[in-house]
């Protein structure tokens, strides 16, 4: 089915690129389809650019969003060639764009070259739609937000001593997570908390767990499995995706010796968390927490709930 161009448009939040791609629909619709393939891919560059430049500036992003904005805006001022650069750092560098997104990209600024210059290359009403839509479809109408090496990025930082201003509770990190998700894409989600799971278990199993409270020391020190049992917790209190996220992985939790403090922990915080999963691996995790009740705090909370509620 064609889609019609109108309608796409209305999908470009930044008004300034709703702007700049409505002069490629009006060359569209003029029949001047080069002209259209150019602007429509520009339209996306400059997008693409500017959010690039954005989570560079936001405080939460990484060393390598850091280094390629610079170096690409440095190309943009000097009116070089910054193009190829920059779909390379939104897929291997941010994560914003898939890898076939990337090749997607990359085979339509080498159509904008052929139709910027007198190459001979016969353009057509059809390249010229199709760079329309996809430039909208893959840059213009999502936000600019991270993707899967942020995520990497942000689990090699969570059991760093510096993550957490102040953890002398366990809720104290929810803040920090909120903010350090801010910017990473909720289709992420489930990524991000299988690795932080991951990074868990081997903690859990090399003894990483300081102690079973999840407060600091007297030397203001945190265990590394502390850590990321709070993160955790964080991305629970977030609800919506994060939250689903983080159901995914309780199963894992549920069958590993050492976690039962932290399912029992992470259910505390949303006692109806048990909801999302399937009807086994539900049944298996209330039989975990009940059989901690007289021995674990969160255990008992837990179970009061569930008990309040009917379970």
């Amino acid at each position: 089915m064609i889609r019609d161009l109108e309608e796409l448009l209305l999908r470009v939040p930044d008004l300034d690129s709703r702007e700049f791609m409505k002069e490629a629909v009006r060359c569209y619709q003029a029949g001047a389809y080069r002209a259209s393939v150019v602007m429509a891919v520009a339209a996306g560059m400059d997008d693409l650019r500017r959010k690039l430049n954005r989570l560079a500036s936001s405080g939460a992003s990484t060393q390598a969003v850091t280094t390629a904005a610079k170096s690409i805006e440095e190309q943009f001022q000097q009116q070089k060639p910054f193009e190829g650069s920059l779909i390379s750092a939104a897929a291997s560098g941010v994560g914003f764009i898939t890898p076939s997104e990337q090749k997607k990209l990359t085979l339509l600024l080498t159509t904008r070259h052929l139709n910027a210059h007198p190459s001979g290359h016969p353009s057509s009403s059809e390249e010229a739609r199709d760079a329309i839509a996809s430039m909208i479809d893959i840059v213009l109408s999502r936000p600019g937000l991270m993707g899967a090496v942020a995520a990497k990025d942000l689990v090699s930082r969570i059991t760093k001593p510096t993550f957490y201003p102040t953890l002398k509770r366990p809720d104290d990190a929810f803040p920090v997570v909120k903010e350090e998700v801010r910017l990473i894409a909720p289709s992420t989600f489930a990524t991000l908390a299988g690795l932080v799971v991951d990074r868990l278990v081997e903690s859990l199993r090399a003894g990483g767990r300081l102690h079973p409270t999840w407060l600091v020391t007297s030397s203001g020190s945190v265990g590394e499995a502390d850590a990321l049992i709070v993160f955790l917790g964080g991305m629970v209190s977030l609800e919506g995706r994060a939250q689903e996220a983080v159901a995914a992985q309780i199963p894992r939790l549920v069958h590993e010796p050492e976690a039962g403090s932290d399912v029992c922990w992470l259910l505390a915080v949303k006692p109806d968390l048990v909801r999302a999963l399937e009807p086994l691996e539900r049944n298996r995790t209330m039989s975990l927490v009940r059989s901690r009740v007289e021995a674990d705090t969160s255990a008992a909370r837990v179970h009061d709930e569930w008990s309040r509620l009917g379970w």
